[in-house]
């Protein structure tokens, strides 16, 4: 199975945003991750001259900062023909949460008897950032016992589960049960 992240429906800017505290960058680090993600988003060839007009530093600071993100595996430069591209793939690679597991995904597949759209793949990489993967698990099967074939179901219960504070362990001991 190919990432989630080089999906073409996988918004890595929101992710970036979403999961920044997580990525423990410093303002400056995160900005220009942010600016680098946005101007490959849209095809915009990026130099030094665009980093420091963008980011209102000199050389020696942008530098500094690729550096960093380099450092944390974050961003690798290539120098090409058509000049410096930036790959931004090792910050989606580092946080391995977020990938999904395949037994997830063919478990949601086949329960549902169908291929899952796009729409149902971002909402199962939402779930990962929040919930454990035996919790939304447990969520398809009661969503199952109930026959909702539905992700906004599955949505609710995991939602309810996380306000009333339930963990995995919570659920196998039928602690949903006793408080309904």
């Amino acid at each position: 199975m190919s990432e989630l992240y080089k999906e073409r429906y996988f918004d890595r800017l929101a992710w970036l945003l979403e999961n920044y505290e997580s990525l423990h960058l410093s303002s400056d680090e995160g900005l220009l991750l942010l600016m680098l993600e946005y101007h490959k988003k849209y095809h915009v060839m990026i130099d030094y001259a665009l980093l420091q007009k963008k980011m209102n530093m000199n050389v020696e600071q942008i530098d500094a900062l690729l550096q960093a993100l380099q450092q944390k595996g974050y961003l690798k430069i290539n120098i090409q023909a058509k000049g410096i591209v930036f790959d931004t793939d090792g910050v989606f690679e580092a946080k391995p949460a977020f990938q999904f597991e395949e037994d997830l995904f063919d478990t949601f597949e086949t329960e549902f008897k169908r291929p899952l759209t796009r729409v149902e793949l971002q909402k199962m990489s939402d779930w990962l950032q929040i919930y454990d993967n035996q919790l939304i698990l447990y969520a398809l099967r009661e969503a199952i016992i109930r026959s909702k074939y539905s992700f906004d179901y599955i949505d609710r219960i995991l939602t309810d589960w996380y306000q009333r504070g339930f963990s995995v362990e919570d659920i196998e001991n039928g602690k949903q049960y006793e408080q309904q």
